[in-house]
């Protein structure tokens, strides 16, 4: 069975955020980016880009080196955490009264939450 490490207070002060920025912005050739779909969320700034990160790991296959990609900031792993924890709970409201997952999606979200346990360990192990 998968263990998860428990939620620990983070540092930075929550503001406005994007909580779905994944798939929300228009990209075209020699125009700004705009995004679309503004989904408000009072948070800090990192959760943002955590979401983002795992949005990657569970719809796109994007490689688990992408986590690196927040890692100098000191909430990261917690922060990883918790936008798993937000999707799975934003799947199952979508789930239906029968509760029954898509093709796939429970595979997706194990993948994910091994991906992120093992980065939290090697983040852990790092000397500071």
């Amino acid at each position: 069975m998968l263990q998860v490490p428990a939620r620990v207070t983070t540092q930075d002060t929550a503001q406005l955020i994007h909580g779905d920025l994944t798939g929300n912005v228009l990209f075209a050739p020699d125009q700004v980016p705009v995004v679309i779909d503004f989904s408000p969320c009072w948070r800090p700034p990192v959760f943002a880009e955590a979401i983002v990160v795992a949005d990657g790991l569970l719809w796109f296959d994007f490689p688990s080196d992408l986590l690196a990609a927040g890692s100098d900031h000191r909430d990261w792993p917690q922060m990883l955490v918790r936008a798993l924890i937000f999707r799975l709970v934003a799947h199952s409201e979508s789930a239906g009264p029968l509760g029954q997952a898509h093709t796939g999606e429970p595979d997706r979200f194990a993948r994910a939450a091994e991906i992120v346990v093992r980065q939290m360990a090697m983040f852990q192990a790092a000397p500071e």
